[in-house]
Order: structure tokens, then sequence, then C-alpha cells
């Protein structure tokens, strides 16, 4: 395609038309911003006018009557909506859990928790004993009467074992080497 405007080329015949559509519009968007609202005919004065003309003249003239706004006649409220309606809406209820039957045995007896480190090993230094023990936060080494983390007491330290004392409950806990 070739350049529509060239430097110091003069403007094409379609681009006249253009140009000359353009203004024709531009006028006749002004023209009809200026001219005055018309008033809309009042219902209650064409309704006598449709009714006293005669035969099938009212249809014909109802239609050339037709108001240009209309009101929409009144609503009546909602009927009452049924309740598997609004069940649909409501949150999902929490599953019911069914509890065991109550027996009349005793309930266990409580436990101390899981001890929060491992035995790794066990020291023996000119005649004291230390245990070993490891976590992913931390290692000690503890004696016969050490407190652990205020909640632990070491109460032995056996060839295999670590007896403590939960001290909270007060429940004993063995803890044991793992079996290579």
């Amino acid at each position: 395609m070739r350049a529509s405007l060239k430097t110091g080329a003069s403007p094409s015949r379609r681009q006249w038309a253009l140009a000359l559509a353009l203004g024709a519009t531009t006028a006749a968007c002004m023209w009809a911003a200026q001219l005055p609202d018309q008033a809309l005919p009042d219902l209650a004065d064409a309704a006598p006018a449709r009714r006293s003309m005669p035969g099938g003249a009212g249809a014909e003239a109802s239609a050339r009557t037709q108001p240009w706004r209309w009101t929409a006649p009144p609503r009546e409220p909602w009927p009452e909506a049924e309740s598997a309606a609004l069940a649909a809406w409501q949150p999902v209820p929490p599953p019911q859990v069914q509890l065991p039957p109550k027996s009349r045995a005793q309930p266990a007896p409580p436990q101390a928790p899981s001890f929060p480190y491992q035995l790794i090993g066990r020291l023996v230094q000119t005649g004291s004993v230390q245990a070993l023990l490891g976590s992913e936060q931390r290692s000690l080494a503890v004696q016969a009467g050490d407190t652990i983390d205020g909640q632990w007491r070491v109460q032995s330290i056996g060839e295999d074992s670590l007896e403590l004392l939960w001290l909270p409950g007060p429940l004993p806990q063995t803890l044991r080497f793992k079996p290579l």
C-alpha cells in the first residue's frame, strides 16, 4: 500500500469524503444537542382520548399515543422460603462424633510424655558415669541427680539404660540404648 499523505501531496478523494462525513456528523450532533426536550404526554390525559374514539380506532390510537416512559406495576413481596431451600445455603454442620459407651472399668493410669532426647552413649571416667543425650537442638552429658529442662530428673545410669523421673507427675520412665 502506498502512503496516503505524502509530504506536500494533496488529499485524495476518499480523504475528502471522510472529512466531509465527519463535519456533517459533528454538525448534526450539535444541532440535536440544542433542541429542547419534548414533554411526554401524561397517561391520565391519553386514556379518555382513546376511549372516546369509535370502533377500532381506539387500538390504533393507543399504539400512536404510547408513552415513551412507562411505570412498572407494583411488586408483591417474595413468598417465604421453605426450610429445605434455605438449608442449601447454610454452612455444613460438623460431623457428629459418637462417643464410646462408658464402661465401669478403671481409667488407664497416667503416663509420662515421651522423653525429648535420645540416649546416644555412656561415658565412664575415673569412677563417674555420664549419659550422653542428643536432640535436634542440642546435646547433653548428664549424671545421676541432674535435672533436664526442669521436667526430668536422672535417677540412675545403668549398663544399657537410663532411669528418669518426670517431675510434674511424678512418673518414672526408663530409656534404653538402641540395639546395634
